[in-house]
């Protein structure tokens, strides 16, 4: 097959969401490009070692591990969960030490939650009240997976959206509160200390509902292995097949004009095992020049 011949899209970036945006052009029949500037691909979703010690700096855990919800095929799709791996259900999200010495447990069940909030801080009884039952009503939430709200007809936009009303109030009530503002509610110094560990202070607190809505139904949850693997499965719709025609789609490093290329480390001198570029190509494009060839730039105006 001639790929030449076949409409080519360029991804700029190759963290989970480049690859899996990657993966879905191929299924459309686009050749794809994936430019990136670090030396491996998986932009935040990645680890490291220190020491002798390994770390796994995200995703500690994932959304969707249910195999009910509408998240699980799109993981299933890109290979997430190749290799069976095992998806452990999370009993609480953390724990903290408070200044008197007791943990208190951030439960994923939200009976268990409520009991433990009221044990430790009596005083917010009705705020933690609020709280426990806007997350229940956000347990509505449904991403549209199959078909993006862009795409769909009339017909289909208004059931969506009747989906969604049992959250329309508390959605519109929250939709421009940050959370420094909504732990205005709570009385107790340490509670707010609890939340703020959570996100950062002006980060809206819908995205803090839709975790804990996820946890409290048991679709989310932690994968069996560490986050290299999770992204190794990812990259295998990128690999070259062999003797065969070369994969359609291509990963190569990005170069940045004002830092240079982000050297190999040790463990990955010589050639990067993720990267394949044919041989009539240069394996380093700069950003004008990748733009000023492809007639689609993801992320560039």
């Amino acid at each position: 097959m001639n790929y030449t011949c076949k409409p080519k899209v360029i991804v700029v970036g190759a963290g989970v969401s480049g690859l899996t945006t990657g993966i879905y052009l191929l299924d459309n029949g686009f050749d794809v490009e994936i430019y990136e500037k670090h030396y491996i691909p998986g932009g935040e979703c990645t680890g490291w070692y220190r020491k002798g010690q390994y770390i796994d700096g995200c995703a500690h855990w994932i959304v969707g591990t249910e195999p009910t919800s509408e998240l699980y095929p799109l993981w299933e799709h890109i290979g997430a969960f190749d290799g069976n791996p095992e998806i452990f259900p999370t009993e609480y999200l953390t724990k903290f030490q408070l200044k008197d010495g007791r943990f208190f447990t951030f439960y994923s069940d939200l009976d268990k939650l409520e009991n433990e909030f009221l044990t430790f801080f009596p005083e917010d009884k009705r705020a933690i009240k609020r709280f426990l039952n806007t997350v229940k009503v956000y347990r509505f939430t449904h991403i549209p997976v199959k078909k993006p709200l862009d795409l769909m007809n009339w017909f289909q936009y208004l059931a969506y959206g009747i989906s969604l009303l049992p959250m329309a109030l508390p959605f519109a009530h929250y939709k421009h509160v940050a959370l420094e503002k909504y732990i205005r509610h709570f009385k107790n110094e340490e509670l707010r200390g609890i939340f703020l560990r959570f996100l950062d202070p002006g980060y809206n607190i819908h995205s803090f509902f839709y975790v804990c809505q996820t946890f409290s139904k048991g679709d989310a949850g932690v994968v069996e292995g560490d986050v290299i693997d999770f992204i190794a499965y990812d990259i295998t719709f990128y690999q070259p097949n062999g003797d065969e025609a070369p994969a359609p789609a291509v990963l190569r490093p990005w170069r940045i004009p004002s830092r240079g290329v982000l050297p190999s480390p040790p463990q990955y001198a010589g050639p990067l095992p993720w990267c394949y570029s044919p041989s009539s190509t240069s394996a380093f494009t700069s950003p004008d020049s990748l733009c000023a060839t492809s007639g689609r730039c993801h992320g560039r105006n």
